[in-house]
């Protein structure tokens, strides 16, 4: 992450109105429902979204995110590159790099900036033009942007290798699922049904009010909507409580290791497992299921909720008509396949094994990540 405050190197700062073209106002909207498929990406703020059947760009283009944009979590990226032909939505600003400026460069300068400073907005962040124009870029010479640029794509591009290696892990589990278990849509193998209510010792749901959150780094952390990702709770990026209101938020359930969690919105249909007996409370909009050991292996509750298993209870289930969420009644009435239990411990031990090699992979993306993060603060500073 970058921010104004760690770009006082010696390149003239100019601001991103100064070096940057907003085509704002031919971007439009398309509602869900009024989309024609077809082959043009139709992008917001956080990537494509969709495919259309028309476009309205086509030329190599910067999107920063308007609104809906990860502005609290910037390493996660509120920026990126689009070509070709390409539709855009109102959630994004769209760029033209003038000719002071690389497209390659800026991108990098952009993706992973703390732009609060500029955000407006008490319920729902937004980054208005007015705000975007200020947000201050460091202003090498030309050649000295190609340099730069290239050096983090060699660097990002170590990290891509990374996540596609994870990537095909995840793979690997669900394929071997899949193997072991038959489609859950289909239930080819005859494997019995029931409620998950009656497969799990513990369905709860979080405390649907936003916790008062700490001012400084405690022992106690709130999970959110977005730590939970492809069967991981990642605790990197949590919040903190004091233990009052972690006793309190606390009250029905403390969380523990094996429990799986399932998030009903914002993303909604994310699966993940705790792991480690660290002291976690859940944010809103997430469901914990606590697996009984006698009719179900935690870790195949997991795969269920993944994949083709999670399709087939939005099916059933989902309800939203341009963002998909689960009610609450709905996440106590999923029907799960039960196979012998014999078979489902069996699949854990993969999955065990499995996520020893995920957890060195992402020690090593973690130090990668730390690498790119120290080269970009020093590029922009002129120190690379």
């Amino acid at each position: 992450m970058i921010s104004k405050e760690t770009i006082r190197g010696g390149f003239p700062i100019k601001s991103l109105g100064d070096v940057a073209e907003f085509l704002d106002s031919q971007r439009r909207p398309i509602t869900a429902s009024d989309r024609v498929p077809g082959p043009y990406p139709y992008y917001g703020a956080n990537g494509q979204q969709d495919s259309v059947a028309d476009y309205i760009f086509d030329e190599p283009l910067i999107l920063l995110a308007e609104d809906g944009g990860l502005f609290d979590q910037p390493d996660r990226g509120i920026a990126y590159s689009i070509e070709g032909k390409t539709w855009v939505n109102n959630h994004a600003h769209v760029l033209r790099a003038r000719d002071c400026v690389q497209q390659k460069y800026l991108v990098r300068v952009l993706e992973n900036y703390d732009v609060t400073p500029w955000i407006t907005g008490s319920t729902r962040a937004k980054l208005t033009k007015a705000g975007a124009s200020k947000i201050q870029i460091p202003l090498p010479p030309l050649a000295e942007q190609k340099r730069i640029a290239g050096i983090l794509d060699a660097a990002d591009a170590l990290r891509a290798k990374r996540r596609e290696s994870l990537a095909q892990l995840d793979t690997l589990l669900q394929s071997t699922f899949l193997e072991m278990f038959g489609d859950p849509v289909t239930n080819p193998m005859g494997w019995e049904e029931l409620p998950v209510t009656e497969a799990c010792e513990h369905v709860v749901d979080c405390v649907n009010r936003t916790a008062p959150l700490a001012d400084r780094e405690t022992p106690f952390k709130m999970i959110r909507t977005t730590n939970i990702r492809h069967g991981v709770v990642d605790l990197h990026n949590v919040r903190f409580v004091e233990e009052e209101t972690f006793h309190k938020w606390n009250r029905r359930l403390v969380p523990r290791s094996g429990d799986v969690l399932l998030t009903r919105e914002a993303p909604v249909g994310e699966a993940g497992m705790l792991r480690g007996d660290e002291h976690v409370f859940l944010g809103q909009r997430i469901m914990l299921y606590r697996a009984n050991p006698r009719r179900m292996a935690a870790e195949y509750l997991l795969y269920s909720f993944m994949g083709a298993g999670l399709q087939r209870q939005f099916d059933r289930h989902g309800s939203g008509s341009t963002v998909k969420h689960l009610p609450l009644p709905a996440c106590r009435s999923f029907q799960v396949l039960i196979p012998p239990v014999d078979l489902q411990r069996r699949f854990a031990a993969i999955v065990e094994s499995v996520e020893q090699q995920k957890a060195s992979q992402r020690a090593h993306l973690e130090e990668l990540d730390t690498l790119f993060a120290s080269l970009q603060s020093r590029a922009f500073n002129g120190e690379v």
